[in-house]
């Protein structure tokens, strides 16, 4: 009876989950993995490898704002200052704070794990060996592809504010996916990386969301 009742939860949670425009997202992101990781990886490498060095240090500059720990100490600070300051939301603020933070956290946590445990070789390793590889549990940085820390940490944070404001859900999305190109162009990461890891930091942001949500009793924040 208990595994039928568990069974039966996660199939609220996964109905629930994808009727939300998030579960909608996060889908389609993973379609759009899978898809790259047939048809577009190795050739987008290729053509990566060529560019020249001045245009990698532009991409260079735009993937700082998702170095750690900014990422983790910058949101959570910020979204404080608003609670100082716009006395009409402290309600909402104090909770979606500690959201937020929780959020970040454990994503960094995540994916750390799941680095080790897929040991997806870079897109450097596929230049070399001219075939995509994977060595799981294995501890060398040339194996870490998937997911990427810099990606779900922007997806994460992204995911986590559109559930706050849903109206700039689009903007703050649209931002993340801009940022997390530079992981692309200077062949940290294949285009299909940032696809996956998009929809990791996305379930991750919307469990921490119900999480706190339902400890805190505030459903209105959904809304």
């Amino acid at each position: 009876m208990r595994l039928k009742s568990h069974f039966r939860n996660l199939l609220n949670f996964l109905a629930s989950f994808f009727s939300h425009t998030h579960g909608k997202v996060c889908l389609a992101f993973l379609i759009l993995g899978l898809l790259c990781t047939l048809f577009v990886d190795a050739s987008l490498t290729i053509e990566l490898s060529q560019t020249t060095h001045s245009f990698r240090k532009i991409w260079k500059i735009l993937t700082y704002p998702l170095f750690p720990p900014l990422y983790i100490i910058i949101p959570p600070v910020a979204l404080l200052l608003i609670r100082f300051y716009l006395k009409g939301t402290v309600g909402k603020f104090h909770p979606l704070t500690f959201t937020l933070t929780f959020a970040l956290c454990s994503s960094t946590a995540i994916v750390r794990i799941l680095k080790v445990l897929i040991g997806r070789g870079r897109p450097t390793e596929l230049l070399k060996h001219g075939v995509q590889l994977f060595h799981p549990f294995s501890f060398n940085d040339d194996f870490y592809s998937l997911p990427s820390g810099h990606v779900i940490s922007a997806f994460t944070l992204a995911s986590t504010l559109s559930l706050l404001w849903p109206r700039f859900r689009p903007d703050f999305l649209i931002l993340a996916f801009l940022l997390s190109l530079s992981r692309v162009a200077l062949m940290d990461h294949f285009l299909s990386d940032l696809f996956f890891t998009a929809a990791i930091g996305i379930v991750i942001s919307w469990l921490c969301f119900r999480a706190v949500s339902a400890t805190t009793g505030r459903d209105e924040i959904w809304k």
